[in-house]
This record gives C-alpha cells, structure tokens and sequence, in this order.
C-alpha cells in the first residue's frame, strides 16, 4: 500500500474507532399545563441534566407547553414509558402538571431516518473565539496616538500602551464568546433521504428535534424561553459539542449551486468507481467517512471553517450535481 493511501486508511480506522457505537438523543419532548402566576419552571432529571424555562404567565392564565428533557430512556422511545418524571420545581406560586412524553413531530423525528445516513461522522465544530470589539479597537487607536505623542517623554508612551492593553484585555474578556455554529447537509440520492445537523461547542442556540452530546453522556441544561408566541430553546453543556438533528425536506436545486447553496468554495466529486476526481484534491478525512461504497458522492463546503456549511451527498448522478458549483 503506497503512502496517500496508508495514510487515508488509517484516518478512516480512527474515525471509525471514535465514531460513537449509536447515536443517541438526548431531547425528549415532555408535554405540560401551566397556570399563573409563574416565572419560571425547572424539571431536574439529577446528572442527566435539568430543563430551565422563563416566562411570564399571570394570575389565572395558562398555558400548554411542549419541551425538551435530556433524559437517557432505555432503548431509546419504548423506554420512556419506564422512566419517572422529571422533579418540578416552581418560582411564582402557580402550578405545573406534567401530561406526559409525546412523540416527535415527523419534521423532527430523527428515527424515520436511514440509520446508514444517521450514522455518519458530525462536522468538526471549533471553540468559541473572543474577539476584540468597537471599543476594544478604538482603545488601541487611542494608545498609538498617545505613546506616538509621548515618545520624547520615555514614560507616557509605554504607559499608555500598557495601560490601553489592560483595558483591552478586560473589555474582551468581558464580552460574551462568539459561538461558532456549523451546518452539515445529509442527502441520499437513493432513497430521498435528507438531514440537517447543526453544531457548537458548549452552548447550541435555536434547538429543534433532536440532539446528541460528544462526548455522550454526561449532563445537559435546556433553557426555554416563552415570549408571547415565540418559544426559543437552547441547549448548554460546557466543554461539549453538540448537534442538533432532524430531517430535511429534499433541498431545491439552487440556480447558481446544487441543492440551493448557491457557490461553494470547495467541491470534491466521486464516481462510483470510488475514486475521486484529481482536479479536486483529496477531500477532509471526516467528510469521505461513511459514505456507501460503489455510488458517487459530491461533497462541499460554503463559508469559512468556522463556520461552514458543509454538504455529504451519495447516490445516483451526485457527481454531475458538482459540476454546478465549478
């Protein structure tokens, strides 16, 4: 076996090796009735984790309400007839009732989807960056001008630089982490199957369907918040990454890129000889993973890493798909 392909041999046997043996949700919708006066309400399900939801629900009003619980049920669906209720607890003297565990909607439903396509390796998702802001950028300006004027001076020049430092550093210190979010299409040709994952680092925002933790396991905090008809859902577990999961209506075929994503930045195509195109390069480790042998595959990626968009598609005639983002 030649270098490349011992090389890409390898990549696949560690992914592989890492790849969870089976995915698992950890956003398990749970049906309630409230009645004001409340303003918050927290179902703990102990080191699985707690669901956290703000609202502001008047004396007398009421309110029915579906949300995620990051409960682990045996055997995925048919355990959660076996589990216990998660504990309420109450801030603002009304009353919760907890109905029970219902099923996913179909948009959400993650189960309905082929388990091969399921089963493919997540993007790689980078930290958060802490990026210097308006303020931070003026404060630096502000120092130049200073130290430049003070230079004959010997002290106010590096005082002034060593001063605008510490504010700068604090100020970005202080400001909120940018959270890097990126997005993976699935698609199989095939059967028609399409699926959307959403992923980021300790903190995922706008959660819907299902969801699954790297590593797995482990706690998970759900904060919903109830404003007027919006319900917002975000899920938070530090230093882990986490994916939103759910399937994906047959993308429309976009008129400047396959499958409406318009131009991509990079584009790899394979025939279904299993070999790559040489005009494309060698495509990401992760990305070629768990693609079905003996069908060809177009894969891509719009954006920066930090925050790409990625597309994974097999099946008949995806190789000529490619040919529209060149």
């Amino acid at each position: 076996m030649s270098g490349p392909s011992a090389a890409r041999a390898l990549a696949a046997l560690v992914l592989l090796a890492t790849r969870p043996a089976a995915e698992e949700n950890r956003a398990w919708p749970l049906a309630l009735s409230l009645r004001g006066p409340l303003e918050e309400v927290v179902l703990d399900c102990g080191e699985e984790g707690r669901t956290r939801i703000e609202l502001v629900l008047l004396p007398g009003e009421t309110l029915e309400l579906v949300v995620p619980v990051p409960v682990r049920p045996p055997g995925g669906a048919a355990g959660l007839a076996r589990l216990v209720p998660p504990a309420v607890e109450l801030r603002g003297g009304g009353a919760a009732v907890v109905q029970g565990w219902t099923l996913l909607s179909p948009a959400e439903d993650w189960a309905s989807l082929p388990p091969g396509l399921r089963a493919r390796p997540r993007p790689p998702v980078p930290g958060s960056a802490l990026r210097a802001g308006a303020a931070e950028l003026a404060l630096v300006a502000l120092a130049f001008v200073l130290g430049w004027g003070g230079r004959r001076k010997g002290v106010l020049g590096p005082a002034a630089g060593l001063g605008a430092g510490a504010a700068v550093l604090a100020l970005t210190l202080a400001r909120a982490p940018e959270r890097a979010v990126v997005t993976l299409l699935e698609g199989d040709l095939g059967s028609g199957a399409w699926m959307a994952v959403r992923g980021a680092r300790d903190t995922l925002e706008g959660v819907a369907g299902a969801l699954e933790r790297r590593p797995a396991g482990g706690a998970i905090e759900f904060r919903v918040r109830v404003e007027g008809a919006a319900v917002r859902t975000a899920a938070r577990a530090p230093g882990a990454e986490l994916f939103a999961v759910r399937p994906l209506a047959d993308p429309e075929r976009g008129a400047a890129g396959p499958f409406g994503l318009g131009v991509l930045d990079a584009s790899w195509r394979r025939g279904a000889d299993g070999r790559w195109r040489a005009e494309d390069g060698e495509p990401p480790a992760w990305l070629q993973s768990g693609l079905p042998a003996g069908v060809e595959a177009l894969l891509g990626r719009r954006g920066p890493l930090e925050a790409a968009v990625w597309l994974r598609v097999a099946g008949p005639g995806a190789a000529d798909r490619g040919e529209e983002s060149d």
